[in-house]
């Protein structure tokens, strides 16, 4: 399941609205619809989605059951790791090279 729809999924499974989720999630209504919609975002955006429907980031990647073990480790240390931390982890991951699929 692609990352919009898991955001949509579980938004409705709460019972909220775009609007509550947005303020919430500080994202505004109209990109949350886009992202729901499949557009791309930011990964500070999704995060701030996860935190606004209060679930761990990475369930909206496919969940628990879709990682490894190695990928739910470090699913769980960049969770509890500082904002610090997770800039400095998230600029090293921006600036690889990108291998092709």
């Amino acid at each position: 399941m692609k990352v919009g729809e898991e955001i949509r999924r579980r938004r409705l499974a709460a019972g909220l609205t775009l609007a509550t989720l947005s303020e919430r999630s500080r994202v505004s209504v109209n990109q949350l619809s886009r992202i729901e919609n499949g557009a791309r975002s930011y990964f500070e955006t999704i995060e701030a989605v996860a935190k606004g429907l209060r679930i761990p980031l990475f369930e909206l990647c496919g969940g628990p059951a879709d990682l490894s073990p190695a990928g739910m480790q470090t699913a769980q240390l960049f969770e509890a790791s500082t904002p610090q931390t997770k800039e400095f982890v998230l600029h090293v991951l921006q600036t690889m090279p990108r291998r092709r699929r």
